[in-house]
């Protein structure tokens, strides 16, 4: 087995280091979706072989690197482009939440990587859309208007059901295609250089630290969020860390962050789901408390 982790170590650093020379800072200073994902294995194989430090870096610079590529495309590329990119290349936040656990490493390492990428998908959409109308000049307007008008139908559209009705699927799916066809291609001529819009190239400014400057003093923020690490990092992981979990992060201002594991996503989900059947039927039993409970106690002796 240890020759094997010496085998697979060498054999993705070497690979690293190609797609380093591939893609060097100087060429592509937000880095490459194959780079974020050479970090990775790499890590992996860190993470198997029980090096949980140096795994934590590894996938620390991978999720760093995914978001950077995220605020590279944020201001040329079509909303479509986006969402694949982060559906499909984002994988090193929850690798690295379980090799930051295994490491034993302070909160802080770890909590800004979670609100990095906390709600980005909203966060991309929303101020893309804000930008794109703060931006649009005149001359715009009318492409403005009709850019609007196409994605309201293009919600509206996805979510009517065409369920049990092929030829009306059918339909729907052609329609959408249509609507998303035109609606990038305004995407398209309302960023050209030529008088259209430039957006910024950031998914927004406010990072970690602008979180803590605009909490109120004696306020507390708590962030639950669940864990769901892949296959392959789980099969190499120490036992009992690599199920999916929910975690709770507490942020008080001029106090270092801290963190709660609230148990297993099964049984906080099972938890929650005998919570809402209580309210339905006007119960006030356990049932009904556990979520309370579940959510408030572990808190109580760290809050101010």
């Amino acid at each position: 087995a240890e020759d094997n982790h010496v085998t697979a170590t060498h054999f993705f650093k070497r690979s690293l280091g190609i797609w380093q020379r591939v893609f060097p800072c100087d060429l592509f200073p937000a880095g490459h979706p194959d780079l974020a994902n050479a970090l990775r294995e790499l890590g992996d194989v860190y993470l198997a072989a029980g090096k949980s430090d140096e795994a934590f870096l590894l996938f620390e610079r991978s999720a760093r690197v995914e978001y950077q590529i995220v605020s590279a495309f944020f201001g040329t590329g079509t909303d479509a482009h986006l969402l694949n990119l982060v559906a499909r290349k984002f994988r090193a936040l929850d690798r690295a939440i379980l090799a930051w656990r295994q490491a034993n490493r302070p909160t802080a390492d770890i909590y800004p990587l979670v609100w990095m990428r906390r709600g980005l998908i909203p966060r991309v959409l929303t101020n893309r859309r804000r930008m794109l109308a703060e931006a649009t000049p005149e001359t715009k307007s009318k492409d403005r208007s009709e850019y609007v008008a196409l994605r309201q139908e293009l919600s509206r559209t996805l979510f009517v059901s065409a369920a049990g009705n092929s030829r009306r699927e059918l339909v729907q799916i052609d329609r959408m295609r249509q609507l998303n066809e035109r609606k990038e291609e305004l995407e398209r001529r309302l960023r050209k250089p030529d008088g259209g819009v430039k957006l910024p190239t950031s998914v927004d400014g406010q990072g970690f630290g602008e979180l803590l400057e605009i909490l109120p003093k004696n306020s507390v923020f708590i962030d639950i969020i669940k864990t769901s690490p892949s296959r392959s990092v789980a099969l190499g992981a120490a036992s009992g860390t690599h199920n999916s979990r929910v975690l709770a992060f507490l942020i008080v201002p001029s106090r270092a962050v801290d963190w709660l594991d609230l148990g297993d996503v099964a049984n906080f989900e099972q938890t929650v789901t005998r919570w809402r059947a209580a309210r339905v039927d006007g119960r006030s039993d356990a049932d009904g408390k556990r979520p309370a409970t579940l959510r408030s106690d572990p808190f109580r002796a760290r809050l101010p």
